[in-house]
């Protein structure tokens, strides 16, 4: 996962409504329309990651890269 297009999607996630439901509607499909690819790990955490707060999400994906 290309960490610094996704810090700046999880930006938008945080402060934008609109694309924080399309996130908790398709996690994956989100990130992936953005253009950030996703290895199969990335994958399983965003799935397991809905719910989170914008900042939980964000150690997350600090943890796992």
């Amino acid at each position: 996962m290309d960490e610094a297009r996704a810090l700046e999607l999880l930006d938008r996630i945080a402060s934008d409504s609109d694309v924080r439901q399309r996130f908790e509607r398709d996690p994956v499909g989100l990130f992936e329309s953005s253009g950030i690819s996703l290895t199969a790990d990335d994958r399983q955490m965003l799935l397991a990651a809905k719910g989170l707060s914008g900042e939980e999400l964000t150690q997350r994906i600090n943890k796992n890269h």
